[in-house]
């Protein structure tokens, strides 16, 4: 099984479209996990491909489909769903499509769960590990007993951070992307006005940049034990973050 993991940044950088289309077309992955899927996203991806099957549920929180999505081939049948929305930052703030979408799959008799994740951004990990101790319970409540997969942007940048959320999924979950270097690179952060987004942009026109392992893939132990696990990020420069590959058996 081969998974691919990438935050879209909205298509915001040109050689995006290419890219993605690209990887539709050739099909060598089982799922697609991607955050940031905005309407102009969800309509390239519907429009390259017939080949997937796409997880994007309405979020009532955020008043549009969230922003994470699960793409899936169509050999693989989706029997049940999941979707936590993580849309409201604070009362009063903007609300974005964060979340965590995913869902059980059924193929040659065996079942799995995949799913795709986007925490908060910002400087309170609290926050963050408050929503990963969510996605554990819900995801264990239901589907602890099968295979289990999940990734996305998990905008992991404070200080012992990739550390607390290991123990917090362990010893159920495995982050099997721990060999792997930064993904996100806050010189390519969109123009904002607001936030971290802004000091990035600051610190980008002084010429610097801010390179954090951001993007994760967690697998259920057993799993882990029973097969061979491979990881790598793939170098094309289509988002603020680049995307990850992981191989399952």
């Amino acid at each position: 099984m081969k998974i691919l993991t990438l935050n879209t940044q909205k298509a915001y950088q040109p050689d995006f479209k290419n890219f993605i289309v690209n990887v539709l077309n050739r099909g060598e992955y089982d799922f697609i996990l991607l955050q940031e899927v905005t309407s102009s996203v969800s309509d390239m991806i519907k429009t390259a491909s017939s080949e997937y099957q796409m997880i994007n549920p309405f979020d009532p929180e955020l008043g549009e489909h969230t922003h994470g999505c699960v793409l899936y081939k169509n050999l693989f049948t989706l029997q049940k769903e999941l979707f936590v929305s993580f849309a409201i930052l604070e009362p009063g703030f903007p609300r974005h499509g964060w979340g965590f979408t995913g869902g059980v799959f059924n193929y040659g008799g065996k079942r799995i769960f995949v799913g795709s994740a986007h925490l908060h951004p910002g400087l309170r990990k609290k926050r963050r590990m408050e929503q990963l101790k969510l996605v554990k319970e819900k995801v264990m409540a239901e589907f602890g007993a099968i295979t289990v997969v999940f990734g996305g942007d998990f905008n992991f940048g404070m200080p012992g951070e990739i550390s607390c959320s290991e123990k917090i999924l362990s010893p159920e979950f495995v982050r099997v992307t721990k060999g792997l270097g930064p993904t996100l690179d806050s010189r390519y952060t969109e123009k904002t006005s607001w936030g971290v987004a802004r000091i990035a942009n600051i610190l980008a026109k002084l010429g610097i940049s801010i390179r954090l392992r951001a993007d994760h893939v967690y697998i259920d132990s057993l799993t882990v034990k029973s097969a061979p696990v491979r990881c790598r990020i793939v170098p094309d420069r289509v988002s603020d973050h680049l995307a990850v590959e992981v191989s399952i058996g």
